[in-house]
């Protein structure tokens, strides 16, 4: 008898270990190797880069103008392997977040959204209010500030002289 429950036991568990590698495996297919639901970000990871740090949401018209226009200075700029954009959603729906990111073209690799609108993070960790916001940390002088998406490029530039 004790075989017998030691056997359904065994079996439970793998099926546990399947049904979990089978979600898991799902969701990450069904995201872009791009996008991530991940609750934190490692900015020691991109000490020796300049970094751009985009605040923005499917629902702000105003984000979503900036976003085409951040695509620009992207494409400008993407072959620089010194400069590192990322996003970050406040949005709440996944749906229209990812909808909204295909529809801008943001093609960048790093994407992160917890789904929590100001709640979330990230937007408390940088102390964001309104949205769109960029953030520059510029790894020359040490020094990040609030940029706006025109500023974004002529900064760019100076910075990579």
């Amino acid at each position: 008898m004790k075989s017998k429950y030691s056997i359904l036991s065994f079996s439970l568990f793998i099926s546990l270990i399947w049904v979990n590698y089978a979600f898991t495996s799902s969701k990450q297919t069904a995201l872009n190797a791009h996008q991530s639901f991940s609750d934190t970000i490692d900015l020691s990871k991109y000490k020796d880069k300049i970094l751009v740090i985009h605040f923005w949401a499917s629902w702000s018209k105003t984000s979503r103008t900036e976003n085409k226009n951040l695509v620009r200075i992207y494409q400008k700029h993407k072959t620089n392997p010194n400069i590192e954009i990322i996003s970050i959603s406040l949005d709440t729906d996944e749906s229209n977040w990812k909808i909204a990111m295909e529809e801008d073209g943001m093609v960048w690799k790093q994407h992160f959204c917890d789904f929590k609108k100001y709640d979330s993070k990230f937007a408390k960790q940088f102390g964001i209010i309104s949205i769109p916001k960029l953030i520059l940390i510029n790894k020359n002088k040490s020094k990040s500030y609030p940029i706006s998406v025109a500023e974004l490029d002529i900064d760019l530039q100076a910075i990579l002289k």
